[in-house]
């Protein structure tokens, strides 16, 4: 059975319309008939994880015959330390200036890589790695 098939057989196991599995996993009907009839062959694991969530199954692997894959494996809290990350990052602003040129980028680059060898060791010449 495909992908497609196997949506098909376990919504109507449920005794879910088209229109009532959509609506249950945020899409249109016309989209859940394209995935059932092989339209479309590999849907995005995040749409795959929700129609296994709607119809009540715990692992994608069902719907997809392959390895089992729990309907939450990229869901849920995440790492604890994700809030700080995630707000590091949206705290940087970037500068409405002109981009420095590429020549005093390398040579920061090779001046930091010579600041932080304790032996002399050969640094990647950054400037030739760096231009187009």
């Amino acid at each position: 059975m495909t992908t497609g098939e196997r949506i098909k057989f376990y919504r109507q196991r449920r005794g879910l319309t088209r229109p009532v599995l959509a609506g249950l996993v945020g899409t249109n009907p016309r989209w859940i008939k394209a995935v059932e009839s092989n339209q479309i062959r590999n849907p995005k694991l995040a749409a795959l994880q929700n129609i296994a969530a709607a119809l009540g199954l715990r692992d994608v692997g069902l719907l997809t015959g392959g390895e089992p894959i729990g309907i939450d494996v990229s869901r849920g809290p995440g790492h604890p330390s994700l809030p700080a990350v995630r707000e590091a990052i949206n705290a940087v602003t970037i500068p409405s200036r002109e981009p420095q040129r590429l020549d005093y980028l390398a040579a920061r680059v090779d001046a930091a890589w010579r600041a932080g060898m304790p032996h002399p060791i050969t640094a990647p010449s950054s400037a030739s790695s760096c231009r187009p």
